[in-house]
């Protein structure tokens, strides 16, 4: 991984096929048509639409990961510099040294092939050494066996259930909740 500083508060992440970089203004249309795909929210644990006002806003009003308690990174492909989904560390505590995380590879043809695990271990490597994180957590909806594999193959470990904790298509399903200890890594 290569870190390049784009600001005090917001690092580009060079990996061997994808970036992750601060979000700008000219991916307010990929975020709002990811945001809005109804088709991510039964794999989401927030199912919130954003308008596209939200999106600039979020972009223009960046607040540092130390106080807002979350920071998200685009996920670009390096050879077409095409965005093609998120990772965000997300309840972030620096007291604790602990954050959440999220991903989506919005593209559904780049998924199943390697780029959301190069984005996870990319984003370990970042909390582990740069914002001194100790753990990381992940909570899964227990129908997503595709994040539930790439979070496993990762290194997290399942360490909780909450039993019926979601309603998705007049169902009820369980969360799992993985962690990773960083120290371990």
């Amino acid at each position: 991984m290569t870190l390049t500083h784009v600001s005090n508060y917001y690092p580009m992440l060079d990996g061997k096929t994808i970036s992750l970089r601060r979000p700008e203004v000219s991916d307010v249309e990929f975020l709002f048509k990811w945001e809005n795909d109804s088709s991510n929210n039964g794999f989401s644990t927030i199912n919130k639409g954003y308008s596209r006002e939200e999106i600039i806003n979020f972009i223009h009003d960046f607040t540092p990961v130390q106080i807002s308690g979350q920071l998200r990174f685009m996920i670009v492909e390096n050879d077409t510099n095409q965005p093609i989904g998120t990772i965000d560390l997300f309840d972030a505590d620096f007291a604790n040294q602990f954050a959440g995380v999220g991903i989506l590879i919005a593209d559904r043809q780049k998924r199943k092939n390697g780029i959301g695990f190069e984005a996870l271990e990319l984003l370990k490597v970042y909390s582990k050494n740069r914002l001194e994180f100790i753990h990381l957590s992940a909570s899964i909806k227990s129908n997503n066996l595709a994040s539930i594999h790439l979070f496993e193959k990762s290194g997290f470990k399942k360490v909780g259930v909450r039993k019926d904790w979601y309603f998705h298509k007049l169902k009820r399903m369980d969360e799992y909740i993985y962690q990773l200890c960083l120290n371990e890594i």
